[in-house]
């Protein structure tokens, strides 16, 4: 048969399947993928220091190859480059755990056991308070595979990190 278009096929599914008289031609279609904070739900997420680790934390590049199989473009803002006019000078968190690191001590966030905990007095008691952080994102394969490295990411400069994985349909009607 004939093909004359197909859509929502990466290099990695395309690869090897092309007969040799076929062209393979792109189309760059923009679309963000992003980590949106709640800080209603997570007072953690109102410190702009916790906000700041949590970005030294992620290695954009790798969660870029490893979601879109290398195809995407890393940006730092909501907005995809090329769509509007954007502001030049926005300069790049770059990857650094051991900043995310410093930046959670100075926080007062301890690592005890890999874990990142708080330690506060209240009445002469002590208590530990986990540095817990939950991300949900969609079941789309690209979605999953980015959330999945950044957990990983997290979790090795000690931020606990659940994880849940829901149906976009679940996800637009009761998270976003």
């Amino acid at each position: 048969g004939i093909i004359d278009g197909a859509g929502g096929i990466t290099n990695a599914t395309f690869e090897g399947t092309t007969p040799q008289n076929q062209t393979r031609y792109t189309l760059a279609i923009p679309s963000v993928f992003g980590i949106f904070l709640n800080t209603n739900k997570n007072q953690i997420l109102a410190d702009k220091e916790i906000r700041r680790a949590l970005e030294y934390a992620i290695d954009k590049e790798s969660v870029m190859r490893e979601a879109t199989d290398g195809e995407g473009v890393i940006t730092e803002t909501p907005i995809p480059q090329g769509v509007f006019n954007l502001n030049p000078s926005i300069i790049a968190v770059p990857y650094d755990p051991k900043k995310a690191k410093a930046i959670l001590e100075q926080a007062g966030f301890r690592e005890e056991n890999g874990v990142r905990v708080k330690k506060t007095k209240n009445r002469g008691k002590e208590t530990a308070a986990p540095l817990k952080i939950a991300l949900t994102t969609s079941d789309a394969p690209a979605l999953e595979r980015a959330a999945l490295g950044i957990k990983t990411m997290w979790q090795a400069v000690g931020i606990t990190t659940d994880l849940a994985v829901i149906p976009i349909i679940e996800l637009e009607s009761s998270v976003i």
